[in-house]
């Protein structure tokens, strides 16, 4: 073999070890991006929880069948049945500490009120499939914005309105619920997040000064629990992103197919 053969076939061999070269620089600096981005988004993560607890919420009977929040036209076709007087079921007072334990601001802060079992009379019932979607029960009737609704790390909110079977219980049947929180907030970067909290209501309107409490459990967690409730944990940052290693096994096939 002589000078000129070996330098064709160095050239030849360099273009397939160049191409490769090529790719792997390009899955790690696809890496490096991606590790900054999620350190990114994890400097500016919030994570929205109550406080554990109960918090008493004085209320007052008025006479109104409207529900707050929601357009009055349309809120009156759900309140027709309510009989005259003062019935509906109030808080006087700002309730809750939801706090913000992560890192960044959480935007659009919101609770939905999930039911799950009431209890009338000594006696517990499940609120089923059906009655979920229902008038008082859907989540259409139950999401309730937080004040403020940007919550700032290390800060905290608070809510003005009750479960609306609460406060629509015109007849005050409804001694307890159990029921869980719906979190929903969004980071800097609009990504989604959800968190859940088991809480318990309990109604105490006979007392000397009318009350309802709300005692806030544990996180919900479990990946059995959340989906039973038909929850995710939380939206992933990357939804739609495509992965390194698929980037760089696409790369290796259109090599292969170039120079192999």
């Amino acid at each position: 073999m002589d000078w000129n053969q070996a330098s064709q076939i160095a050239q030849v061999l360099s273009v397939p070890v160049t191409g490769l070269g090529v790719l792997v620089s390009l899955g790690i600096g696809i890496g490096t991006l991606r590790e900054l981005r999620n350190e990114r988004i994890h400097s500016v993560r919030p994570l929205l929880l109550f406080d554990r607890g109960g918090f008493s919420v004085a209320v007052e009977l008025i006479d109104s069948g409207l529900i707050p929040g929601l357009n009055p036209p349309f809120a009156k076709q759900f309140t027709t049945h309510r009989p005259p007087g003062k019935n509906r079921v109030d808080a006087k007072e700002p309730w809750g500490r939801l706090r913000n334990h992560g890192n960044g601001t959480a935007f659009n802060s919101r609770i939905t009120f999930l039911f799950d079992e009431a209890h009338i009379g000594g006696e517990s019932f499940k609120i089923d499939e059906k009655k979920k979607k229902e008038f008082p029960y859907s989540q259409t009737f139950n999401t309730i914005p937080a004040s403020p609704s940007h919550v700032q790390a290390g800060q905290e909110a608070c809510f003005y309105r009750l479960p609306t079977p609460i406060a629509h219980d015109y007849q005050h049947k409804i001694e307890r619920m159990e029921c869980f929180a719906l979190i929903e907030y969004e980071d800097a970067f609009k990504n989604s997040f959800k968190t859940v909290q088991e809480v318990r209501v309990s109604v105490r309107l006979a007392e000397d000064v009318p009350k309802v409490l709300l005692t806030f459990g544990e996180e919900v967690v479990s990946t059995e629990r959340l989906s039973a409730l038909a929850i995710e944990n939380h939206s992933s940052p990357h939804a739609g992103e495509m992965k390194v290693s698929t980037l760089i096994a696409r790369g290796l096939r259109l090599f292969a197919r170039a120079f192999l």
